[in-house]
């Protein structure tokens, strides 16, 4: 997951401070809550309210200079490696990918991936996508203008596994594309030096992909995946110049030499410092539909606070966050206000509570459907930033992905969020564990030292005595669930997630969080829950040929994983508040990169 992108959990950092075939049925036994899947307006069963603007009517006007602040600097300028949210927003002005996501106001629109540089076709069985790059996708390469070709696209695929600086997403392609385990497997003993990566690539191919012309690329899948497209859209999947393979991957010379094939290219690239783009000459308007380009050049300024942030925006002196939010003390006030440059954007993020499923307290479901109704979700959300970045979540799935049916299994809408004491005492009797004792991982970085003890004095309420286990940092919290040696040391700990993009979506939770076949593979199932009937529908979900297939697999692993077997406690569902100046005109929320889009907005 973009690590920018996850949300730090309630009890750890709140996630506003973040740095992305049937419904299943569940017993009706007594304590045992049953689902049943309703809603046809998902955000509104969520209790969901995003406050985004909506434009600006008239003609774009060309020309100026866009200014945007932050606090820090992409993770990489590497389309093979870069997974920040401000990374993608980067991206989007000077890389394209085959496909990708459009800048519009529509949900279902903007969460489908359509053309960017190239046109597409998919084979009846789901199989095979052949795509055509477009003649005019130019790069700026430094001999000289140079179409982008098929050969470009296979090698960006190819860097994806390079043993220098590998993809964080690799499993999106390995799981999905014929060949790409076996490459990947014999690249990782390749020396990691320039020549080494360059004689692999140029003397190894991925079986499943294939190259029948300069500018047609042929993908052949282990098994149908209707989320394809979603992975192909990924800056990941870039094309890459062949001038990549004179550097190291993502390194200062790699970085110095970036060649564009989007409508802005590099000027300056100082570390922690500036990014400064203007057009790029070569980039031609009418092959790409998505970016429309008005601004003549782009100046991003880091190392500044999100408070100095805020106050460039509201003076007009700056144009867009780069990777801050609006301060917290700052949200209440704004959003009363009805300031029309605040928005709110909720986009998938859940914080949650995972159980621990190497702790003898919790290896009884009845034990972990009481837990549910023990928690005062609307505690946590007010000490972890208020209830207008959050609303409490009653199951796993967010509202913006593919799958989601509202069922409310604990009752949190009709609670309010507060859960219900009686109902918790009653449940834990009939479970044996009326005097139950659970350590709680919480991070000591605030607020994560007042969300513990809300959630102990909650719980003490209950008869449950709660220890605490504290980290220095998020990482550091994150480190400790996954440490194997841990993994009888806590019994409920603080976790947060946001998907890679929106809509169809649901493989960047399940797979990494709750696929128990992926433990020791990755590092991501911080509760080690491991459901062979949650496995199955993932297997099912994943191999789907449709979206509206997929979506019932995935509805059915949710309902599963939330009351029969829950591995969770959610908390809630989470909001980023966001801040534009005053001189932008035709500001629209792009689903993808989080932000605002820069290739779509003019300035006063």
């Amino acid at each position: 997951m973009r690590t920018i992108r996850m949300a730090s959990g309630i009890i750890a950092v709140s996630a506003v401070a973040m740095i992305a075939a049937g419904c299943g049925s569940s017993s009706n036994s007594k304590g045992t809550p049953s689902g049943s899947p309703s809603s046809a307006n998902p955000v509104a069963a969520a209790g969901e309210n995003s406050i985004l603007p909506t434009g600006t009517s008239g003609t774009g006007v060309s020309g100026g200079t866009l200014k945007v602040v932050g606090q820090g600097d992409v993770d990489h300028l590497d389309t093979a490696s870069g997974y920040y949210t401000t990374t993608y927003s980067l991206f989007r002005d000077i890389t394209r990918q085959l496909v990708q996501y459009p800048t519009t106001t529509d949900t279902t629109t903007a969460n489908t991936p359509t053309s960017d540089a190239a046109t597409y076709t998919v084979s009846p069985d789901g199989l095979t996508y052949t795509f055509k790059i477009k003649q005019g996708v130019m790069w700026d390469a430094p001999s000289g203008a140079r179409q982008v070709t098929s050969a470009d696209e296979v090698l960006g695929i190819k860097r994806l596994c390079n043993p220098y600086v590998s993809s964080a997403a690799i499993a999106y392609y390995t799981g999905t594309i014929t060949g790409m385990t076996t490459f990947c497997n014999g690249f990782a003993k390749a020396p990691q030096t320039v020549a080494g990566i360059k004689a692999y690539i140029e003397g190894n191919q991925i079986s499943g992909i294939a190259t029948p012309d300069s500018s047609t690329v042929v993908f052949t899948l282990t098994k149908p995946a209707s989320d394809f497209l979603n992975i192909m859209a990924l800056p990941f999947a870039s094309p890459a110049p062949i001038e990549d393979l004179n550097y190291l991957p993502d390194s200062p010379q790699f970085r110095r030499a970036f060649i564009s094939d989007g409508p802005y290219k590099i000027d300056s690239y100082t570390a922690n410092k500036s990014i400064t783009l203007s057009r790029n000459p070569d980039w031609q308007a009418s092959t790409d539909p998505l970016r429309k380009a008005y601004v003549n050049a782009i100046d991003i300024t880091e190392g500044e606070s999100d408070t100095s942030v805020q106050q460039q925006l509201q003076a007009g002196t700056a144009d867009f966050e780069w990777d801050t939010i609006v301060p917290t003390a700052q949200i209440k006030a704004l959003y009363q206000a009805k300031d029309p440059h605040f928005m709110l954007a909720f986009n998938g993020s859940i914080s949650y509570i995972p159980f621990n499923f190497k702790s003898a307290n919790l290896q009884k479901p009845a034990v972990r459907q009481a837990l549910q109704y023990c928690v005062n979700r609307k505690h946590l959300i007010q000490v972890g930033g208020g209830s207008i970045t959050g609303v409490p979540s009653d199951q796993i799935l967010p509202p913006q992905l593919t799958g989601f049916k509202h069922i409310d299994p604990y009752d949190v809408a009709g609670t309010g969020g507060v859960g219900d004491p009686t109902k918790c005492k009653s449940m834990l009797a009939a479970a044996g564990a009326s005097n139950l004792t659970l350590r709680v991982l919480y991070t000591e970085t605030p607020p994560g030292p007042a969300g513990f003890q809300a959630l102990q004095s909650d719980l003490k309420s209950e008869g449950i005595n709660v220890v605490g286990v504290p980290q220095q940092t998020t990482g550091d919290l994150y480190t400790f669930e996954e440490t194997a040696t841990n993994l009888g040391k806590w019994d409920l700990g603080s976790g947060g997630w946001v998907p890679d993009w929106q809509g169809n979506a649901a493989r960047s939770f399940f797979v990494p969080l709750l696929d128990g076949r992926e433990i020791g593979a990755t590092t991501t199932n911080y509760g080690n829950y491991n459901d062979p009937t949650v496995n199955a529908d993932i297997d099912k979900a994943l191999s789907a040929t449709t979206v509206s297939a997929a979506a019932a697999d995935w509805a059915a692993a949710d309902n599963y994983v939330t009351t029969t077997n829950p591995a969770w406690i959610p908390v809630s569902y989470e909001a980023l508040p966001q801040y534009f100046g005053t001189r932008v005109k035709n500001p629209v929320y792009n689903n993808f990169t989080g932000y605002l889009d820069m290739t779509n907005v003019w300035v006063n």
